[in-house]
């Protein structure tokens, strides 16, 4: 069996979860608290997941909503978190929005808010992975850099929340975007890769 790789040209996020799980982050129960249509778990699904989707109506999975969980903390093992993190602004992609929860017009802020709001919940209910997937993107002429973002919400020690993460693993899931829109200098590199990042919990 190959090595598993931190970047990777996986077919898609099923394939990238199933050596995620090679190394151990997602064993015993795990909570996927954005299941949707359960694309992550195709090729490999622990025994015990726990599948939850606020917007999905399948009677076999709980309805809450990721930033206000219905567990108690450190509940499970390990929590997964696949939040919309498009920046895109006027949705413009129809289906694929509906899909993927950016059918509505966000700000950056909103957006940023949300991946953090979401991602500190799951650190509470965790008891000792937490993965979260996000995407370094180019809004506005600059690069907003996501995962700096989620990093340091999760690793930063306040008196409202004593109890952080280490971040300790990172996969690199290379994508191939639209070509750089016609009659527009560009200013940075495209970014061709979306991320998965691994957090274990009470570490420093």
């Amino acid at each position: 069996m190959s090595d598993v790789r931190a970047v990777g040209q996986w077919r898609n996020n099923a394939d990238l979860i199933a050596d995620v799980a090679r190394l151990g982050y997602l064993d015993g129960t795990v909570l996927d608290v954005t299941y949707g249509e359960g694309a992550f778990w195709r090729v490999y699904s622990p025994p015990g997941l726990i599948t939850n989707d606020l917007h999905k109506a399948n009677p076999n999975e709980l309805h809450d909503d990721y930033r206000a969980l219905s567990f108690e903390d450190n509940a499970v093992d390990a929590v997964v978190f696949d939040p919309p993190y498009k920046l895109n602004g006027t949705p413009a992609m129809g289906a694929m929005d509906d899909r993927y929860g950016t059918g509505r017009r966000t700000t950056r802020a909103e957006v940023l808010d949300d991946i953090v709001a979401g991602a500190l919940e799951g650190l509470r209910v965790t008891r000792r992975y937490l993965l979260v997937k996000c995407q370094d993107q180019v809004e506005g002429g600059r690069v907003r850099w996501q995962t700096d973002v989620v990093t340091e919400a999760l690793t930063h020690v306040c008196l409202e929340r004593p109890v952080a993460a280490r971040k300790v693993d990172r996969f690199d899931l290379v994508t191939h975007p639209r070509p750089q829109p016609g009659g527009r200098r560009q200013l940075t590199a495209r970014r061709n890769h979306s991320t998965l990042l691994v957090f274990e919990k009470g570490r420093q």
